[in-house]
């Protein structure tokens, strides 16, 4: 896989995700404008996502797919911001374990899926594993 890997339309999202999933409500806060914006731009097929190579290892690492960072995606929350374009999600995977990525907004419709981990750290993440 390339250290690269552009990422486009991954999967049909009505047939990977349940219908409730797709009706989602943000807060406005500085965070959850990325995630917003990245759940809007994935739901329009406009969405440009990056797979970063330390992210790939990862994925290869803990057995992840790319189903599971969509599903991540879009049943996360913003638990953590750094800085003004990247931000940490919590959610769940296609199998509703707990998951956490960290995504780095590039433009408005370019994102970087930067980690991918399980939240373990019981002080850093609301859910652990």
């Amino acid at each position: 896989i390339k250290s690269r890997t552009l990422v486009r339309r991954w999967v049909s999202f009505g047939t990977l995700l349940p219908s409730s999933v797709r009706l989602f409500l943000c807060k406005n806060m500085g965070g959850e404008k990325v995630l917003r914006e990245l759940k809007k731009a994935m739901m329009a097929g406009r969405a440009d996502v990056y797979i970063s190579k330390h992210a790939i290892k990862r994925m290869k690492q803990r057995g992840y797919t790319k189903a599971d960072l969509v599903a991540g995606i879009f049943t996360g929350q913003v638990i953590e911001r750094q800085g003004a374009n990247v931000v940490l999600i919590s959610g769940k995977d296609k199998d509703s374990n707990p998951i956490v990525l960290v995504i780095a907004r590039k433009s408005p419709h370019r994102f970087k899926i930067v980690t991918v981990m399980p939240p373990i750290d019981k002080e850093r993440f609301p859910v652990t594993v």
